[in-house]
Parts: structure tokens; C-alpha cells; sequence
């Protein structure tokens, strides 16, 4: 840890550490609502029919980052949503071989 001013961690009594701690989860959590608002973004752009290479620069990301994030959501609601395949994919882009 670092130093909190003058205080040290070692010594820092136990109010500050938890008060660190807290700003710690609150800063972790805003990016991480931060991260979720933008891939919720990118998803809803490749639904609408965007390329993934026009999303991915827009977002200042290599060519395939949209299309990659866009399969790892779509991965994950298959894996964890309990609905029939076909239903999850219903809600996804069709897979394209080019953009």
C-alpha cells in the first residue's frame, strides 16, 4: 500500500484503511459500470447492423475488438442464461465473414 499522507499503512488505524478500501470497491465499480455502458454500446451497434471494424474504430480499438467482445457476450449468455440456444442467438448478430 502507500502512503495516505503522513500516515502509513503499517500504522494507518483501522477507520482509514476501511475508508480506503471503500474508494477502492467505489472506483473499481464505476469503471467497471463504465466498461459494461460501453460494451452494451458496441453490442447494440453490431445488432443494428455496424461493422465491427467501423465499432472498433470508433472505440480508437484494433480492427477486432468489437468483434471479439461481441462473442464473449454471446458466449457467456449461452453459458449462463438457461435458454434454449437458439433463443440467446435470436438476440445476436448473425456471424459475418468480413467487417
Amino acid at each position: 500500500m502507500t502512503n495516505c499522507g503522513a500516515v502509513s499503512a503499517q500504522i494507518a488505524p483501522p477507520f482509514l484503511k476501511q475508508t480506503r478500501m471503500r474508494m477502492r470497491d467505489k472506483m473499481y465499480i464505476a469503471s467497471s459500470r463504465t466498461a459494461d455502458e460501453r460494451d452494451l454500446a458496441i453490442l447494440r451497434r453490431a445488432v443494428s447492423g455496424d461493422s465491427y471494424s467501423e465499432i472498433s474504430r470508433d472505440y480508437g480499438k484494433g480492427v477486432s475488438f468489437s468483434r471479439v467482445l461481441v462473442a464473449r457476450i454471446r458466449d457467456a449468455d449461452l453459458r449462463e442464461s438457461g435458454e434454449a440456444a437458439s433463443v440467446v442467438l435470436a438476440g445476436y448478430p448473425k456471424a459475418r465473414l468480413h467487417g
